[in-house]
């Protein structure tokens, strides 16, 4: 007998373990708190589920963290935070499963799961409201999310002392599609260098605010000295990128990346890929989803334990991440020094060279879009 005609009964048998799958968030609830073993950690000794919380627009929303983790947080000044969704269970219904991880000692742990009805600021301001209840003492001073807005204003409604950080891949996505809405894609073959210059408009984030128009103004002049018809072709999109970006405070503060130590939410991907593997199915069902969460909580706090005794674990930020600070902290002290004294060739030799540390990824969102 082969795997496949195995498999069926295997799952059949496994499944019988668990209760009827619930209809409803609020009815998973229930069954998580009328019977605790079902998000019992892995080794046993704590429970994954915190606790529920209802948003003053109805949704209902249920959070996955232990009280080891709860522990670990109070020490955590940095965090990352993001949503997926093809790893959310298929019933009940649910909009993302979000997540919320660190990057401690150059390696990213994943704090802590909502499973979330509903992605609107009513929802976002009771899961955050949620996760001070459950650690009164958690106090980052960093935060980096996406650019969904209401994500960003319950976080700094929760936890105003905290900086909000953006993420140069989102900030990357946004401006591609930016010129896919101004059809631009269409020139990407004809006209190459008209990406390279909407990528280079993306490092502006990795300069200090304070140069972010003098970064935008040596472009223009760059267009303009290449190709005046890449310069018209260009000329809404910079436009976009002045008024929308760099003269919005909100924003302008968003997109500042200026030597930050994690400037894309890559820990967040990685994870997500993590869970992805770990539910071992695209939208699983509810309890081998928590069983899932069990054993990502389980190594990620093993590896808090084990750093915390000075241990040092394999899964760190990649040596390219390492080599693009170096690069970022060499072409900083040139544009301090004005290492042409020329501050214009300075800056545009600063976007040119940093650009290149995230074209990989800036292609592969040209392929997202379909212009490959």
């Amino acid at each position: 007998m082969n795997m496949r005609r195995l498999r069926t009964p295997m799952y059949s048998a496994r499944m019988r373990r668990y209760p009827r799958v619930p209809n409803t968030l609020r009815e998973l609830t229930r069954v998580l708190l009328n019977t605790p073993r079902l998000s019992a950690t892995v080794d046993g000794t704590e429970n994954l589920y915190a606790w529920s919380i209802t948003a003053t627009d109805g949704s209902h929303h249920i959070a996955f963290f232990s009280p080891r983790m709860l522990t670990f947080m109070k020490k955590i000044k940095f965090v990352q935070s993001d949503g997926t969704f093809k790893s959310r269970p298929m019933a009940p219904h649910s909009a993302q499963v979000y997540v919320i991880v660190t990057t401690w000692r150059k390696h990213v742990v994943p704090l802590g799961w909502f499973l979330m009805e509903r992605k609107s600021l009513s929802a976002y301001r009771a899961v955050f409201s949620l996760l001070k209840n459950i650690c009164p003492d958690f106090k980052p001073e960093v935060i980096m999310s996406d650019w969904e807005h209401s994500q960003q204003l319950a976080w700094q409604e929760a936890f105003p002392n905290a900086s909000l950080q953006g993420c140069l891949w989102h900030l990357s996505r946004a401006f591609i599609k930016k010129a896919r809405k101004l059809r631009l894609m269409r020139f990407r073959k004809t006209l190459p260098d008209l990406f390279t210059y909407i990528r280079q408009a993306c490092a502006i984030a990795l300069l200090p605010v304070e140069f972010f128009n003098v970064g935008l103004n040596i472009l223009k002049e760059k267009v303009l000295e290449n190709d005046i018809l890449m310069a018209f072709l260009l000329h809404p999109f910079f436009t976009y990128v002045e008024r929308r970006w760099i003269n919005n405070a909100r924003r302008r503060n968003w997109m500042s990346l200026f030597e930050s130590v994690e400037r894309t939410n890559n820990s967040c991907e990685s994870h997500n890929r993590m869970l992805r593997s770990a539910v071992g199915a695209h939208r699983p069902n509810v309890f081998l989803f928590i069983e899932a969460l069990d054993k990502l909580e389980h190594n990620a706090s093993l590896d808090a334990e084990y750093m915390g005794q000075g241990g040092h674990v394999v899964r760190s930020r990649r040596w390219s991440t390492l080599l693009a600070d170096d690069m970022l902290n060499s072409l900083a002290l040139d544009l301090n020094g004005d290492l042409f004294n020329d501050l214009g060739e300075t800056v545009y030799n600063y976007l040119r060279r940093a650009s290149h540390l995230f074209q990989g990824a800036f292609e592969q969102h040209l392929e997202r879009e379909g212009c490959a």
